[in-house]
């Protein structure tokens, strides 16, 4: 799909997984995967993501009516200031030495 194509830019550029073109390529694509799992774990374990945690509490104030229109705004705020962060970094991945492998 063309829309999703950043994200599998994001992916391959950031080390978190591989893309595959066909879903013909599943075997190897696991394959590849199982293969690399502990590069991508490392790579994944990296994000800064604390939405996970922030957008419950934001979501239970708009749903249970505590302030919804203020929450529905902390989350847009916190949705731009999450696009004005610089974009995770990119290259070579830290190899099982610490060493800079760089990826495929």
């Amino acid at each position: 799909m063309p829309q999703e194509r950043y994200n599998t830019q994001w992916v391959r550029e950031n080390g978190y997984g591989i893309v595959l073109d066909s879903f013909r390529s599943i075997r190897g694509g696991v394959t590849e995967i199982t293969r690399r799992l502990p590069e991508f774990s490392c790579n994944v374990g990296r994000i800064d993501n604390r939405a996970v945690h922030e957008i419950p509490g934001i979501l239970a104030g708009i749903v249970g009516g505590g302030g919804g229109k203020a929450a529905l705004c902390r989350l847009i705020k916190l949705a731009g200031d999450r696009a004005d962060r610089p974009p995770p970094r990119s290259g070579p991945a830290p190899g099982p030495s610490g060493r800079r492998v760089p990826m495929r």
